[in-house]
């Protein structure tokens, strides 16, 4: 007698087992409590019926991939933002002091003087009046692009011309009338193109500048209590061929000098540079 109820138990089990695993169990108890799962689950047994049902709930990953290739995710790598001034163009923007050597040869400029007296006179100024050569100091801006070995961009400068006034006695009806020219500044605006070569820290190069040059005259006459004065522009071409250094202090700044002469005017002339880069090294590094 007992051996036949082990024989009905055992068998009893092992029918219970079966019917858990056909159900998705593991082996265990019907109501999942030995097992283990991702959600939670229910079971209920009636009648040696066997009814399960499970729920489960899955949170959205921290990136999603669309594509079956490696890489292509809707979220960013960790940091990928720090990147962001490697983006930026090689651009540099650049304060120098400028001196030059002006050639006063090529001015010759006229007009007519009034005064409440009723004496007028027509006058002329050329270069002999003034002299051959005279010096200038001021300062230039300059904004370049750069890539690889090669830069172009744009410059514009001013100086003040050193030079003492000049005075011609002019001969007018009722007598003598003093004319006082002062040479007041140069004016410079032209395209840079040039190539450089980099020696570690420092950078070597040639650029050419191309446009045109401006002096600034005025022409002053006195006659008594009145004072006329005329402001004259002598405009003229400029190309100038220049060589030049930079030695990079960080990598967003730079200090330079340059050394140039103008093949047109033949006028000579050089410059200090203070130079900074939004890009490091222009990129070149």
């Amino acid at each position: 007698m007992n051996r036949r109820l082990i024989a009905t138990t055992i068998v009893a089990v092992l029918a219970r087992t079966a019917v858990a695993f056909a159900c998705g169990g593991n082996g265990g108890d019907s109501d999942g409590s030995s097992g283990s799962s991702s959600g939670s689950s229910s079971s209920s047994s009636d009648g040696g019926g066997y009814i399960s049902s499970s729920s489960s709930t899955t949170e959205a990953p921290a990136c999603y991939d669309p594509s079956s290739v490696t890489g292509y995710r809707t979220c960013s790598h960790f940091g990928s933002g720090w990147a962001i001034p490697e983006a930026l163009p090689a651009i540099a923007i650049e304060l120098s002091t400028w001196g030059a050597q002006v050639n006063l040869s090529d001015i010759d400029v006229h007009g007519t003087m009034s005064h409440s007296s009723g004496s007028d006179y027509r006058y002329r100024v050329v270069g002999n009046d003034l002299g051959q050569q005279a010096p200038a100091v001021g300062g230039k801006l300059r904004l370049l692009g750069h890539r690889r070995s090669f830069y172009a961009g744009l410059e514009g400068g001013m100086a003040g011309v050193v030079l003492d006034a000049t005075q011609q006695q002019m001969a007018t009806t009722d007598g003598m009338t003093t004319l006082t020219t002062n040479v007041d500044a140069l004016t410079t605006l032209g395209a840079v193109v040039g190539v450089d070569h980099s020696l570690g820290r420092i950078s070597i190069g040639a650029e050419a500048m191309i446009g045109g040059q401006a002096l600034i005259l005025t022409t002053t006459s006195v006659r008594g209590a009145c004072e006329t004065s005329s402001r004259h522009w002598v405009g003229r071409a400029a190309v100038e061929g220049r060589v030049r250094a930079d030695a990079w202090v960080t990598p967003w700044l730079t200090l330079g000098a340059y050394a140039g002469r103008d093949v047109v005017s033949g006028q000579s002339g050089l410059g200090l540079s203070l130079g900074g880069h939004l890009r490091a090294f222009d990129g070149g590094r």
